[in-house]
């Protein structure tokens, strides 16, 4: 019998209904009060945008690019910000990256990496370091910091490709502003009364078309000019012309990579009646010629950027992108950009109800209310769907994975380039998409790190001599080498092959794991195959290692061995066993992984019980933003409480010494201890965490701003945030559901749906009281489910389709087991102690 998902807790926060009514074939380009009396699909709030959705929602204009309205589409972005009289679309493109690394130039320091080793394990750490940074990082310079010494510059960088302004004239008396950002739909909207007249703007950015749609509509006639500016910069140069409606831009850096963008402009006055624009010669040297209108009601902008090296040409791309647009009806694609928006989002909803009163506020009050010392519930759902947003809008098109800054960046010299930071920083970014119900976004990460293999390779051989893949911390646009910074680290690898891990665990893909996952981790296994050495105990060690970015009161960058070497080398060869037994292949190597699995280094453990970062006798250093020996607690999945008591619990204990130098975290430190206060259960503390995050570092708009004396964003807080909330609500890592596992006191009731578990399960959960009242799970692949409630219950009823479901109980644990079918969605419903 086929079964339907159960309705009773489906529709949580936002509801969908039909698409906008349009009047004219050109949709928004209507006046603004025409198109309020036209609108009947929903109603008008105080802002002038349609209540219902799950948005942002601010009064006042974004003064600086970091307070702006975040719009993409997995290809092209923008961040919509600026003043009534002067709306600026700063623009970016995937791929335009600098292009500088020179990848050949690596030197093969693999001898004396051995013989750096050798000092290390003979107990000379300081001969060891020294000969490492003298010898070996002495012949590192083929990073773009070393050669033109920028601040912050490590490999190819993430650039702007300029911003569009719209000036208006006559907005100076301005009142009743207000701008949104539609989640659902992917919509930004603006609107205010300039000299008592309406005025509306919108913007969004449809995959199908990958272009920018901006409109304008005003009661009474404006006039303005449109125009591309670029701040100066000496290795790239940039032309433009403008003229019958349109300006063209092209850019190109020195070595090589080059950038355009297309944009046309459509005006019409108050008949309707298109209106002609004049193009005007650019006044200062850093803007293109501006296309000037007067007397208008209407104005569409649609415009398009590109960026290649050698591939293709950027301009003749960005031109049959806009040309295509423009010859389609903009209602229908409006509509399509939509339906294939919300069709995603819509897959989760999140309610923590008792937020009647929270419902007026707009974001900002939110922000105010956490930093005044409440965080509300409705921030806590409004940042977790924002997050997922976010990614949406960096991932989905499947092109590459969000960087640091996700897929916007203003700055010509972003700080760390706006690169990829494997040392925690992408993994944070990822860890939302399985749970969050957002597989395909992780395959942007998978695609690029599968392309950095040859580089891979080529690290691995010169820099130890090694089979395998080696790499840097750091990875930018098509580049990843090896630079004198930091310490050697060689587990950058092996984090990202648990990403791969776990996408097959949430989705069970046999194709995925055979095509992707296992080759990725067998080039993890290899290498550490030829790397590790056994100590004088015969368990084996990296031999020379460094704990990111963390330095022992030793005073020793690079020790012996680290806690997450063995912590990544048990999860490595635990994975590679699994697999191979899966998919029935290479059988002789299971005996080596098994070996390096069961004699690695054990975990240290201190006098008082806790879970120590590197082995004795170096002592612990807690004041530290990162948190890398409690990989196997989370993101990993080796610690659990009924599992590994012992270990569970000093886990515990590691992470209450790190809070002893709370002062030393950062912004994404918060949502990380989150998902570690999830893992141990402690709601309270991951809530604690969450609003800490708030509190400090969240702009009005709800994005995470990193502190360097300067509101600088970096995104990997936003996305660590929906994953701590996704851990504190459900969990599947111990093989089975575990339901409600972080319920902090303040979510007492409410729902959710649509969230993902290990073994390919959709789960919808509903409760009271901090009670699960009934829960339902689709099936996607017909596997047993295997299910535990978080709460003592009394009795619980299981159903598919109206009939009873027959399950077992394990009594001492509560969990629940039974078959289920592809497709089939089963209702649990638990009668509460």
């Amino acid at each position: 019998m086929k079964c339907q998902r159960q309705n009773g807790i489906a529709l949580l926060v936002g509801q969908t209904s039909g698409l906008p009514h349009s009047s004219t074939a050109a949709y928004l380009l209507i006046p603004l009060l025409l198109f309020i009396c036209a609108t009947g699909f929903r109603t008008l709030n105080a802002f002038g945008a349609e209540t219902g959705h799950v948005k942002l929602a601010l009064h006042q204009p974004a003064a600086e690019w970091i307070d702006g309205l975040p719009l993409a589409n997995g290809i092209s972005a923008t961040m919509w910000w600026g003043s009534p009289s002067r709306t600026v679309l700063s623009l970016n493109h995937v791929d335009f990256w600098r292009y500088d690394l020179k990848l050949d130039e690596l030197p093969d320091v693999s001898k004396l990496m051995h013989e750096v080793r050798r000092l290390m394990m003979e107990g000379k750490a300081k001969e060891a370091n020294d000969l490492f940074y003298q010898k070996v990082y002495g012949q590192l310079h083929n990073m773009p910091r070393q050669r033109v010494k920028q601040a912050f510059g490590y490999t190819d960088a993430f650039e702007p490709i300029g911003d569009v302004v719209i000036e208006l004239d006559g907005q100076d008396g301005m009142s009743d502003y207000a701008r949104t950002l539609d989640l659902e739909h992917g919509i930004a909207r603006a609107t205010w009364r300039a000299s008592d007249s309406p005025v509306r703007e919108e913007c969004y950015v449809p995959l199908k078309e990958d272009v920018v749609v901006f409109t304008l509509s005003t009661a009474k006639p404006v006039s303005g000019r449109v125009y591309f500016t670029r701040p100066k910069q000496q290795e790239y140069q940039w032309n433009s012309t403008a003229g019958n409606g349109s300006i063209r831009v092209e850019g190109r850096y020195d070595e090589g990579v080059e950038s355009a963008m297309s944009a046309d402009l459509q005006v019409r006055d108050e008949s309707h009646i298109a209106r002609s624009v004049v193009a005007k010669a650019a006044s200062a040297a850093d803007r293109s010629d501006a296309l000037e209108f007067s007397g208008i009601t209407e104005l569409r902008l649609v415009l398009s950027v590109d960026s290649a090296r050698g591939t293709h040409s950027p301009q003749a791309l960005a031109e049959k992108k806009t040309a295509a647009a423009l010859s389609k009806q903009p209602e229908t694609i409006r509509a399509e950009h939509i339906r294939e928006h919300s069709a995603m989002f819509d897959r989760v909803d999140l309610s923590l109800d008792d937020q009647k009163a929270e419902q007026s506020m707009d974001t900002a009050q939110m922000v105010s209310q956490a930093v005044q010392g409440t965080y509300p519930n409705a921030m806590a759902e409004l940042m977790f769907q924002f997050g997922r947003y976010l990614m949406m809008s960096c991932n989905r098109a499947g092109r590459r994975p969000a960087n640091l800054q996700g897929i916007w960046n203003h700055d010509l010299y972003p700080a760390w380039d706006a690169d990829w930071h494997l040392d925690m920083n992408i993994e944070m970014n990822h860890w939302l998409c399985n749970p969050a119900n957002l597989d395909e976004c992780n395959l942007p990460l998978f695609k690029q790190m599968e392309f950095f293999i040859p580089q891979g390779k080529m690290i691995a051989r010169r820099m130890l001599g090694c089979d395998g893949i080696l790499y840097y911390g750091v990875g930018g646009g098509d580049g990843m080498n090896w630079s004198a910074e930091g310490g050697f680290w060689c587990g950058a690898a092996p984090w990202i092959s648990e990403h791969f891990w776990e996408h097959y665990e949430f989705t069970l893909d046999r194709t995925f794991l055979a095509k992707h996952a296992y080759p990725f981790l067998k080039q993890v296994g290899l290498f550490y195959k030829s790397w590790l050495v056994k100590n004088k105990d015969g368990k084996y060690v990296t031999g020379f290692s460094f704990s990111p970015e963390n330095v022992p009161p030793n005073g020793f960058v690079n020790n012996v061995h680290c806690t997450m070497d063995t912590a990544q080398v048990r999860e490595v060869m635990s994975h590679l066993l699994e697999a191979g037994k899966l998919l029935n292949v290479d059988r002789s190597l299971w005996p080596i992984w098994q070996e390096l699995h069961d004699q690695v280094l054990p975990y240290p453990i201190s006098d008082d019980g806790a879970l120590k970062e590197w082995p004795s006798p170096i002592q612990e250093q807690p004041a530290h933003r990162h948190f890398s020996h409690l990989l196997p607690l989370f993101p990993g999945d080796e610690f659990t409480r009924d599992g590994t008591p012992e270990l569970f619990e000093a886990a515990r204990k590691a992470l209450l010494l790190r809070e002893t130098g709370r002062d030393a975290w950062v912004s994404w430190s918060y949502p990380y201890a989150a998902c570690f206060y999830a893992r141990l259960g402690e709601g309270d503390n991951a809530l604690k965490n969450l609003h800490e995050l708030a509190r400090k570092n969240t702009v009005n708009n709800l994005l995470i701003c990193y502190p360097i004396g300067y509101r600088l964003f970096q995104i990997e807080a936003n996305f660590g945030a929906v994953a701590a909330v996704a851990e504190m609500l459900l969990q599947s890592h111990e093989g089975f559901i575990r339901l409600l596992p972080a319920l902090p006191n303040q979510w007492s009731t409410g729902r959710y749906r649509g969230l993902k578990a290990r073994s390919a399960f959709e789960v919808d959960c509903a409760w009271q009281d901090g009670k699960v009242t009934e829960a339902s799970i689709k099936s996607l692949k017909g596997t047993l489910c295997k299910l535990r409630n978080s709460r003592p219950w009394k009795s619980a009823r299981v159903t598919c389709g109206g009939q009873k479901v027959e399950f077992d109980l394990e009594s001492n644990t509560g969990t629940i087991s039974f078959p289920t079918r592809p497709g089939n969605t089963y209702r649990l419903v638990f009668n509460p102690r």
